[in-house]
């Protein structure tokens, strides 16, 4: 029986890690909490949630941090998380699993620092899951830049806000093997 959607011509399936794989929302509060402590800006559980952003940068801007102090704010929010262990979220490893036994290839992109991302993939036990990872820096600037990930083909990624897939989390996206195949104007 034929897949109303289409998902049985699917070849590769790509997910984004933190909140969508990863139960990192309350790692990432205490993160800046930290953060923010250590650049004497008033930080609390109402400024987050008045002011989060999955673009950590959007973040920034909204609370005041400024352009020259993001470089300052990154690398401490590096150091600080490297203390957290957010867990996978529930299903997670159950849909995971679910595409692997599909026999499609396993993406993930995310705008988390690599080194960062690594960690929490072997933590978990997922780092042998994926066909490719592509993390934060890993793509240059553009929306229609190719990206080399070891499968057969190149992919590329535009992110639905437009913005470069550098530094920025890319919740909803397009892919293909062609940028033709990214509709978004």
């Amino acid at each position: 029986m034929a897949h109303p959607s289409g998902f049985h011509r699917t070849r590769a399936v790509l997910f984004d890690l933190d909140g969508t794989l990863l139960d990192s929302f309350q790692s990432h509060y205490r993160v800046y909490q930290h953060v923010f402590a250590d650049l004497r800006i008033g930080f609390d559980e109402g400024t987050f949630m008045q002011y989060y952003s999955p673009n950590w940068y959007r973040l920034y801007e909204r609370i005041g941090l400024s352009r020259d102090r993001w470089p300052d704010a990154d690398q401490l929010w590096l150091h600080y998380y490297e203390q957290e262990t957010p867990g996978p979220r529930e299903g997670a490893a159950r849909v995971l699993a679910a595409v692997r036994a599909s026999r499609r290839a396993l993406g993930l992109v995310t705008s988390g620092e690599r080194a960062r991302v690594e960690r929490d993939l072997e933590r978990l036990g997922w780092q042998r899951l994926f066909d490719a990872v592509v993390c934060g820096g890993d793509a240059p600037q553009g929306n229609r830049t190719p990206i080399r990930c070891g499968w057969r083909w190149p992919i590329f990624i535009r992110s639905r806000s437009r913005q470069s897939t550098s530094g920025t989390r890319l919740k909803t996206c397009r892919w293909g093997r062609r940028p033709a195949q990214l509709p978004w104007r």
